[in-house]
């Protein structure tokens, strides 16, 4: 299988910091924002995004959750939550993953997220495919791949992180 990068280490760092700063940009007035990550390169991605947050807005109180859905590949996936969904009620939550594929994935977080009466909620993945079968877009993107639904996207964010379109 051929596989063509399409973000390296020092891309995904500098689309890293650029969510971070624009969902600063839209959210400096909040006292607390719940950054929901999805397993697995969801939450490393949130943790990076509330480091920068964390560092230029001292003043914003940053919570970070963790979903874990049972199943990827369904909507109506049931979705484990740990660190806090349920006092997410009446204040903003952002859902972070590091693709959004189909949109299954953030619909059943979605869903589950909806239930606890969120303020707003709004998406940001470091690669949004173009290709989706749920009408579920990124708020916040680093980079938009238009795809075929053969095409498949990996992210890896370790040391040196990167992103292939295989």
């Amino acid at each position: 299988m051929e596989k063509t990068i399409i973000l390296n280490d020092d891309d995904i760092r500098m689309k890293t910091e650029r969510l971070a700063f624009e969902i600063m940009e839209e959210n400096y007035e909040e006292k607390q924002l719940f950054l929901v990550g999805i397993l697995p390169n969801g939450k490393a991605l949130a943790e990076q995004i509330i480091q920068h947050i964390r560092q230029n807005l001292p003043g914003v109180d940053c919570r970070l959750i963790t979903a874990a859905p049972d199943n990827k590949n369904t909507p109506n996936a049931a979705v484990h939550f740990e660190g806090g969904i349920e006092d997410s009620g009446a204040r903003t939550v952002i859902l972070i993953d590091d693709v959004l594929n189909s949109g299954k994935t953030m619909a059943a977080v979605l869903r589950e997220i909806l239930q606890h009466g969120p303020a707003r909620v709004k998406t940001a993945v470091m690669v949004e495919r173009a290709y989706k079968d749920f009408p579920i877009t990124a708020d916040y993107k680093g980079i938009s791949v238009s795809t075929n639904i053969q095409d498949h996207i990996e992210v890896d964010l370790g040391s040196p992180a990167a992103a292939w379109l295989m």
